[in-house]
């Protein structure tokens, strides 16, 4: 199953580099160039993340594009029940010159801050990290029943300690049993996939912290087999 970005920015020539870069990855897009045609798309379809500029106009063809008309936007995708876990990747040029900025997007749900023009792989690797974070929080849920909200400085600071109600007598799941909550999460995602997510973030995990930054798994799964 291919990710679909949903990518908002009017300047062509960011759309274009970018265009370059899903293509790369080897992921689908859609683009709109004002908030009122992100808001269109994002009533009609759903996306796997949304790569959103700040200063765009509020309407197509004119309009005066304003680093609040971005932020507007953030606020209302956060608020939409069907963007929920839909990671939000803020590109601007705004980054370095207003630190605080950062701070308030994250506050607001942005998942990542990214500075035009880009360096490198920089969007190439915000993007993959957001992926493997919304894998990361699925996992969660699927293992403990926690879901982890979107917006805060605190989103990862959610105490996830008490098993979820399918755990086995020995108070955690199985690789064999988190990846089967995990496919119900997940549409199109094979056993053998789901065993390999699981036991990937297994691997990562610090356990000492049980925390919705970690998978709360015990390190007796942490290899494939259940």
């Amino acid at each position: 199953m291919k990710h679909k970005a949903l990518l908002v920015d009017d300047d062509p020539k960011i759309c274009e580099s970018v265009s370059e870069i899903l293509a790369s990855l080897g992921h689908e897009h859609q683009q709109a160039h004002s908030q009122e045609a992100a808001r269109a798309l994002l009533a009609q379809g759903e996306f796997s993340y949304i790569l959103l500029d700040l200063e765009i106009p509020v309407r197509d063809g004119g309009g005066f594009a304003r680093l609040v008309n971005g932020e507007n936007l953030l606020s209302e995708i956060r608020k939409m029940p069907k963007m929920r876990g839909v990671p939000v990747i803020v590109m601007t040029g705004y980054g370095s010159t207003g630190p605080s900025l950062a701070v308030r997007l994250m506050k607001k749900g942005a998942e990542d801050f990214v500075n035009k023009p880009f360096n490198g792989a920089e969007l190439d690797q915000a993007i993959l990290d957001a992926m493997a974070r919304k894998d990361h929080k699925k996992l969660v849920k699927a293992v403990t029943g926690v879901e982890v909200p979107d917006t805060g400085t605190d989103r990862w600071d959610h105490d996830v300690s008490t098993p979820h109600a399918d755990a086995t007598a020995t108070g955690w799941l199985t690789v064999t049993e988190a990846a089967k909550l995990l496919m119900k999460d997940v549409p199109g995602l094979d056993m053998n996939a789901a065993k390999a997510r699981v036991s990937w973030a297994a691997g990562k995990s610090a356990f000492a912290t049980n925390r919705a930054g970690v998978v709360v798994l015990p390190r007796t799964v942490s290899a494939p087999g259940g």
